[in-house]
């Protein structure tokens, strides 16, 4: 559906397959429009706050702010839109203004669709691969957060249930590097679309020793400085 033409009077609608979501809201910016720009598909919804034609706010569930906005381009790139008239007093004055630029947004738009094509989607169902975990994550390290993520996986657990607390953007981003280095697979996955996703085909929990060494073996070695020093610490997860 073409988004309807943007005026002070009619309200903006569409899909973001046919217009991405920076060029929207550039066209926002250039008629100075404010209110409430909702973006949704059948699971989730996210809102955006405009004020004359300025992103100031954005949400999505427990996000808000710049990682509400990512969410929005990773989980929300192909859904529909509609811009709600408001006026300034009754737009949101808790949150600070994002203030991002054309070409930041456009970024946060690219990184977005990067992760999209790394995970599917908040309900896949995350595994760890240990059958390509000896011959493709050899050498690879990574922070404690993430090895907190990768623990957190037990093969049942949706993405969206590891994010809770945790946060969306940080746990895909997470996850995104752990696939990529072969650690964790998604089965079968779910499209990147609104379709319902069916049950994995193999959910197989990783055994309890195997979580109990993945800390060793995929934590970052401290620093050689840090060793030497009296205030050495073991990370723990």
């Amino acid at each position: 559906m073409e988004p309807t033409p943007v005026t002070r009077r009619d309200q903006l609608r569409g899909s973001l397959r046919a217009i991405p979501l920076p060029s929207l809201l550039g066209l926002i910016a250039d008629a100075r429009l404010s209110g409430q720009l909702n973006v949704w598909n059948e699971r989730w919804t996210g809102g955006l706050a405009l004020l004359e034609g300025r992103l100031v706010g954005a949400s999505l569930g427990p996000e808000h702010g710049p990682s509400a906005l990512a969410a929005v381009a990773w989980m929300l790139r192909a859904g529909q839109f509609a811009l709600s008239p408001a006026t300034p007093a009754s737009l949101p004055s808790d949150e600070p203004e994002l203030d991002l630029g054309s070409s930041e947004l456009r970024d946060v738009w690219v990184e977005g669709e990067a992760l999209s094509l790394v995970v599917p989607g908040p309900s896949v169902v995350p595994r760890i691969a240990l059958e390509r975990m000896a011959s493709e994550a050899d050498g690879q390290s990574f922070d404690v957060n993430t090895i907190k993520t990768l623990v957190a996986i037990n093969g049942q657990r949706t993405l969206a249930d590891i994010a809770r607390g945790r946060g969306f953007v940080r746990t895909v981003r997470e996850l995104a590097a752990l696939a990529r280095a072969g650690v964790v697979d998604f089965g079968a996955g779910e499209s990147a679309s609104i379709e319902p996703r069916p049950a994995p085909a193999v959910a197989t929990p990783a055994p309890p020793r195997a979580l109990d060494r993945l800390a060793g073996l995929f934590l970052k070695p401290p620093k050689t400085a840090d060793l030497a020093g009296p205030k050495a610490s073991a990370a723990r997860v």
